[in-house]
C-alpha cells in the first residue's frame, strides 16, 4: 500500500503520478467474500489518465464457475468523479454463493468527460469513536448516535472546508478503510450536515461543515485500519 497523501478532496493511499493511460480496477485492493454467503467485492478503481477526469465510473464483474460457466454479471459505480491519478471505491454484490465463484473478470467504463467540478474541499478527519461501549457524545448534532448501553458501531467524523471560490452543491464524504495489506475492508458514504445534523444543500466558499459516518452494526473492527476519505459534490 502506498503512503497516505493529504490533498484537496482526498486524504488516503494509492494516489499516483504515473500515467498508464487506463481507468482500471486495482486488483491488489479488492476484498471478496468467501464460503456459502453471497459473493461481494470491495476495492478501488484508479484513474491513470493523468490529463483527464474519469466521471461516472462503472465497474463490471463477470463471475464464472469451475467449469467456466457464467454465474452472474454485476455492476457497481464509483461515487465521485476521479481526477487524474485519483483512486475511488466501488462495491459489487451477487446472489451466487462465493464458494461457487472460481474466477472474476473485471472491466471499467466511464461516462463522457464534462467540465471539471471543483474539489477545493479540505478534509480534516477530527475524530473516531471505535466500536464498543462508550460514553455519550458531547455534540448535540450526534445525539442520535449516543450509546444505548450495549456495544455501539464505529462512528467517525470531521470537518470539510471549501477553500475555493465556487459553492459546492450537495457535498458528500466517503471513507474507506484498508487493512495492512492494502485491501479495502469497508466503506461508507454520508452527506455534510449543519450544527443540528441536517443535510446541507451547498457549501459556500470559505464555509465549513461537519460529517458523521456511522459504520453500522455489520461493520468489521475498523479501529486499527488505515482510512482514506473523499469529499466531493454528489
Amino acid at each position: 500500500m502506498s503512503d497516505t497523501l493529504s490533498l484537496y478532496g482526498y486524504n488516503g493511499p494509492y494516489y499516483t503520478s504515473t500515467a498508464d493511460n487506463s481507468v482500471r480496477v486495482l486488483t491488489a485492493t479488492v476484498t471478496t467474500s468467501t464460503g456459502a454467503v453471497p459473493w461481494t467485492a470491495r476495492g478501488l478503481v484508479l484513474n491513470g489518465l493523468l490529463q483527464q477526469d474519469a466521471p461516472n465510473v462503472v465497474v463490471t464483474a463477470v463471475l464464472s464457475g469451475v467449469g467456466g460457466q457464467v454465474l452472474a454479471t454485476v455492476t457497481g459505480t464509483v461515487p465521485m468523479t476521479l481526477r487524474p491519478g485519483e483512486p475511488g471505491p466501488f462495491q459489487l454484490s451477487a446472489v451466487a454463493p462465493a464458494s461457487t465463484v472460481a474466477s472474476v473478470a473485471y472491466s471499467v467504463a466511464m461516462g463522457t468527460t464534462t467540465a471539471p467540478v471543483p474539489r477545493t474541499l479540505r478534509v480534516d478527519n477530527n475524530w473516531e469513536a471505535p466500536a464498543g461501549v462508550r460514553p455519550p457524545f458531547s455534540n448535540p448534532a450526534y445525539s442520535d448516535l449516543d450509546p444505548t448501553g450495549t456495544a455501539e458501531p464505529d462512528v467517525s467524523g470531521g470537518m470539510i472546508t471549501n477553500d475555493g471560490a465556487t459553492a459546492i452543491a450537495s457535498p458528500s464524504v466517503t471513507s474507506a478503510w484498508f487493512d495492512a495489506t492494502g485491501h479495502v475492508v469497508f466503506w461508507a458514504t454520508t452527506p455534510l450536515v449543519d450544527a443540528a445534523g441536517a443535510r446541507i444543500a451547498s457549501l459556500a466558499p470559505g464555509a465549513a461543515a461537519q460529517f458523521v459516518l456511522n459504520a453500522g452494526a455489520n461493520a468489521p473492527d475498523l479501529s486499527t485500519l488505515v482510512k482514506g476519505t473523499w469529499a466531493y459534490a454528489s
